[in-house]
Formats: C-alpha cells, sequence, structure tokens
C-alpha cells in the first residue's frame, strides 16, 4: 500500500530569509525556484519526495507515496528531510537501521537539484568533518540495545532504584519488534487467570518440544532447564508490563500451531509494543539516547566492566556505569558473523526481516572482554516463511501473487525436498525445511494449465528469478540442473499427483496437481528469516560468563545476545519476545541489585 508522510520546513529558512540575497557570491542563482519531484530507490521500491527551491536555498523537503514500512522508515523520514534543509546540503548522515531508506531520500533529493539547475555535492565535495567532542556521563546501569530485550531491562533496573541510561544505535526504539505481530508467550499469568486458556507450563513445553523436533535437527538444545526456568516466569513478565501500560487484548491468543499454547497479543501489534514501552520508559525517568552507537567496552585492571564508549554524529562520550547490560540483538545481517556462527544459514540465499542493527555489535564488545559464545548458531525461519526472490519482487509485485500451492519445490539440483504446503501448522515449516536442506537456489515449478500464473510468470521472464522453458529439459538448462534429474522428479511427482497420495512428504491431496503443460517455469523463492540464536554464555540470573565458566563482573546480556539455551535450529512463534523481556526482567533487576 502507497503511504505519504511529510516532512516540512523550516526553522532554518527563516534566518536565510533574513540575508537580503538570492544569489551567491558569483551573482548566478543556485537554483530555479519552483517546486520540484524526484525519486531514490528505497527498501520495498521507489520514494518519492518533492522540494521547493528558492533562487538560492533548499526551501523544504516533502516525503510523498512510497511501499517503505512505516515502523521502519519513520526516522528517516523524520529526520533526514530536515537535516538536508539544515544543512543545505545532501551530504547528510544516513539513519542507522533506515539506512536504505535514508540514501533513497538523499537520491531523490539529489534528483530535485539536477532539475533546479543546481549541482549535487559529490564525493570529492563533501562537507569537512569537525573532530568530534569528547564527553563523559555517568549512569548506575547502562543498557545498550533499545528492543524488547533493552527496554524490559532498563523499566527493570528503573524499578530496583538505579540510575538508567539506554543506548539506541538507530534513530528509534523497537529493533526487530518494530516489524513483529507483538505477541509474546504466556505461563500462568493472572491476567489470562479466569480465560479457561491452558496456560500452564506443561502444555507450554510440550508444544515447545514439538516444534522444536521439526528441523529434524540434533543440535543438544534447547537446554530445557533453563528454558523452563524463564518460560516459568513469562507470566510475571505479561502482568508487570501491563502495570507498565502495555495494552494486551482482553482474551488470550491461542492460534499458533494448531492451539496448543497461550500467547498475549499488544492491541496495536509490534508498533504499539514498541509505543507502550516508550512511553513507560519516559514515565519511569530513564534517559534514551537514540542516534548512538556504543563501539567498546571500558575495563578495570582486574577485568571488571565500568562502562562503554559510544558515538553520535558529533561526539565520543564515555559512560561510566556500575553495570552493562548487553541487549544489543543478533547478527543476521551481519555476513562473516553468519559465517562463523550459522554456517547453515550463510550457505543458502535469505532475505533477513531483522532490524538493520543486526549487525553483532555486542558480540564484538563482548568478545573484547572475554565472554564466551555458543559455537552454534542459526537463524529464525520468520513468519512470512519464503518470498520471491527480493530483486524480482521488487520489480514486479504480481509474482507475489502466484499461488505455489500446487507448484513442485526443488532444490538447487532438481530434487525435490519438501511438502510444498507443510503437513504441519508451523508457519516457519517450508523456511526451516530450505535451511536445512541448504543447496539453493529453491524454485517453484508451474506447468501452463493456470493461465492466470503463467501469463504473470511469462511477463517476469525478463528478470533473474523467474526462468522458462518450453519443455522440461529447456527449463533444466535455463535454473543450470541436469535435464535427467529435474525430469525424473517431475515424472514422480507427477506420479504421485496421479495416484492422489504423497507417499514421499505428505502433502494433501488437494494440492497434488501434475506438471504436464508447457511451457514450463520456475519461480526462484528464497527462506526469509528475522533473527540469529548463539550469543554469549550466561547464567540464570544474566551474568555474561568468561570460558571458565566465572562471570564477568558489571557485565549481563539478554535477548538475541544469549539465546542459545532456548532453540534447536527452528523458531517458535511468538517465543522470543516473551523470553527476552523476562531475561530483560532478570538483567536489570540483577544489574541494579549488585
Amino acid at each position: 500500500m502507497k503511504k505519504r508522510y511529510f516532512s516540512l520546513g523550516l526553522a532554518a529558512m527563516l534566518a536565510l530569509a533574513g540575508c537580503g540575497s538570492s544569489q551567491n557570491s558569483t551573482g548566478t542563482p543556485l537554483y530555479k525556484a519552483g517546486s520540484y519531484t524526484g525519486t531514490g530507490a528505497g527498501k520495498n521500491g521507489d520514494v518519492q519526495v518533492t522540494v521547493e527551491f528558492t533562487d538560492d536555498a533548499i526551501k523544504s523537503v516533502t516525503i510523498g507515496d512510497n511501499s517503505e514500512t512505516e515502523a521502519i522508515a519513520k526516522p528517516a523520514f523524520d529526520q533526514i528531510p530536515q537535516e538536508i534543509v539544515d544543512a543545505q546540503s545532501t551530504q547528510v548522515d544516513v539513519i542507522s537501521g533506515a539506512t536504505l531508506t535514508s540514501n533513497a531520500i538523499i537520491a531523490a533529493v539529489n534528483d530535485c537539484i539536477v532539475q533546479a539547475g543546481g549541482t549535487v555535492p559529490t564525493a570529492a565535495a563533501e562537507k569537512t568533518t569537525a573532530a568530534k567532542e569528547e564527553k563523559s556521563e555517568a549512569t548506575d546501569v547502562l543498557v545498550i540495545g533499545g528492543g524488547m530485550a533493552g527496554m524490559s531491562a532498563a523499566l527493570a533496573a528503573k524499578d530496583a532504584g538505579a540510575d538508567v541510561t539506554l543506548l539506541e544505535a538507530a534513530g528509534d526504539l523497537g529493533g526487530t519488534v518494530k516489524v513483529a505481530g507483538g505477541y509474546l508467550i504466556c505461563v500462568d499469568s493472572e491476567l489470562y487467570k479466569d480465560s479457561g486458556a491452558d496456560q500452564s507450563l506443561a502444555s507450554m513445553e510440550k508444544a515447545w518440544k514439538d516444534h522444536m523436533s521439526y528441523s529434524g535437527a540434533d543440535s543438544g538444545y534447547p537446554d530445557w532447564d533453563r528454558l523452563d526456568l524463564v518460560l516459568s516466569k513469562t507470566g510475571e513478565t505479561i502482568d508487570w508490563l501491563a502495570e507498565k501500560g502495555v495494552r494486551w487484548d482482553e482474551a488470550p491468543f491461542t492460534a499458533f500451531d494448531g492451539g496448543t499454547y497461550v500467547c498475549a497479543h499488544d492491541v496495536d501489534n509490534g508498533p504499539g509494543l514498541v509505543s507502550d514501552l516508550a512511553d513507560a520508559l519516559d514515565t519511569a525517568g530513564v534517559k534514551v539516547e537514540l542516534n548512538t552507537k556504543a563501539t567498546e567496552l571500558t575495563t578495570s585492571e582486574d577485568g571488571a566492566v565500568t562502562g562503554a564508549v559510544s558515538e553520535t554524529k558529533d561526539a565520543v562520550i564515555t559512560y561510566s556505569a556500575k553495570a552493562v547490560i548487553l541487549a544489543t540483538g543478533g547478527y543476521a545481517n551481519d555476513p562473516e558473523l553468519l559465517a562463523k556462527y550459522a554456517p547453515k544459514l550463510a550457505a543458502v540465499k535469505t532475505v533477513s526481516g531483522a532490524a538493520a542493527t543486526a549487525t553483532g555489535d555486542g558480540f564484538r564488545m563482548a568478545e573484547k572482554v572475554g565472554a564466551d559464545f555458543f559455537e552454534d548458531g542459526t537463524g529464525f525461519g520468520s513468519l512470512w516463511a519464503t518470498q520471491v526472490e527480493p530483486s524480482a519482487l521488487e520489480k514486479d509485485r504480481d509474482l507475489a501473487g502466484v499461488d505455489v500451492s500446487k507448484a513442485l519445490l526443488v532444490d538447487g539440483s532438481g530434487k525435490r525436498f519438501a511438502a510444498e504446503v507443510p503437513t504441519v501448522p508451523y508457519m516457519d515449516a517450508l523456511a526451516s525445511d530450505m535451511i536445512q536442506n541448504g543447496n539453493g537456489p529453491f524454485y517453484f515449478v508451474f506447468d501452463s494449465k493456470d493461465a492466470d500464473a503463467a501469463a504473470i510468470l511469462e511477463a517476469g521472464t525478463d528478470l533473474n528469478a523467474v526462468k522458462s522453458g518450453e519443455t522440461v529439459e529447456d527449463l533444466a538448462a535455463a535454473i543450470g540442473v541436469d535435464k535427467t534429474v529435474l525430469s525424473d522428479t517431475i515424472l514422480h511427482y507427477n506420479d504421485l499427483c496421479k495416484a492422489g497420495e504423497d507417499t514421499d512428504y505428505g502433502k494433501a491431496a488437494e494440492y497434488l496437481s501434475p506438471l504436464e503443460t508447457g511451457p514450463y517455469y520456475a519461480l526462484e523463492y528464497v527462506p526469509t528469516t528475522f533473527g540469529s540464536t548463539g550469543g554469549v554464555k550466561t547464567d540464570d540470573q544474566q551474568h555474561v560468563l568468561k570460558a571458565d565458566g566465572s562471570p564477568i563482573k558489571g557485565l549481563y546480556a539478554a535477548g538475541e545476545m544469549s539465546n542459545r539455551y532456548f532453540y534447536n535450529e527452528n523458531y517458535m512463534l511468538g517465543g522470543s519476545l516473551g523470553l527476552y523481556s523476562t531475561c530483560g526482567r532478570i538483567a536489570g533487576t540483577t544489574a541494579a541489585a549488585e
């Protein structure tokens, strides 16, 4: 859906209005005065921007039609236009967490500058970067990261009487919660005790075990003692968050995984949860510093963590603290750490729905102070499970509407490896199948009996993610697999369809349809993820541990910084936010007390 956002100027123009001149030092106007509209390529498509010029100034920047995700793009939409006007230049810093949207706005304004006869700044003409001011600040508890775990940790530490500062690298709070559904697992809450829903730990544990077994991998996790300890406190967390102003649905949510467990749900989904928690932080008096990236931890001579160094656009700030809580999220957007900690995930093409700031910053800081890490991690298959290869989807949105339920899914060798319509009620099942298979690219194969689908696919054949062939052999050549392998795969699949039973993977008979009518098409799909597992090892009070099992004094972690205890190699719907908030609450309470 197209959206419009406005960011109009501008206080800076009041000063410009008093200059008395509409020309530059050469007597030539900088711009042809007027209003111009340009576009830049954002994360989800073009971002339209309208710029109004006087002869000598950029007067206002207005964001127009776009398809960006509002919760992610908002900081860029709110801040970049004003910064361009204030600087009278597009040489401004992008907003961390909304880099693609920031660059789209900058590109669109540059487009308008060219239309207005101006000169676009080049790398050679970049403004001189002034030395950053060095500052020092002090606090009792320093929380690094403003996602679910970090916000919960800050509130809990404040409840315990500590002075608390929260640093967030992005332009707003929330991290991946901004695009989440806002569901939190719930065991024995007061909120839903009279609902009739089964909130028991036993019910939750059974559902968790069933789901964790789906991937077929045997990682040795979850750690059931640690998981049960945290799960048993999730109801307390739900009630505590309600006291903080989180607006839960009146009735428990029980639709995940066939209704086998209970979740609480924010009335306004993930963005509403972020808004509720941001209000709670403000009410509690937590000092929140946005656009502030922590870069390293500081330590004493005996190795205790004593604070952190951070950077803003204008300053380097060293915080001294009695305790530091790392809640910076995972490494889903960092190729180096993916290859190190989640090689299965790194081996296949994926689309990450994690926050752009999920680049392992906390991992690197913790490593330098001697933290012990889990060496085997993975990524979460997302709620959307799979999607059309993104570069193609950006150019042809119709591809997302092609029904894949009756198509055949093959891997990079041309072999079938899973039920195209999963036989379990897990929304992440197909993504898990792809990640465990590991042999991409993955293609849904169609014939032409569905004329509408064939028309969409034919129109998309100029895109790299859509291949076609008059025959199966031609299609095999197009996708780069052995023609005999693909032919045998399709013939066997057709036999299953005609028999009305998928004896290989259990796909329901209603979705079995033979592929016999050329031309044939292959549409590339990729697993999507929204997080990672692994991180630092912690004890049940969230102290970060060294390799010998002893705690690093003054250092705590929660959220994706330390979540390997909870998962095998797939996700549990509604699982992360409830666990991370509970672990953040434990970390904040412990840090303030010690």
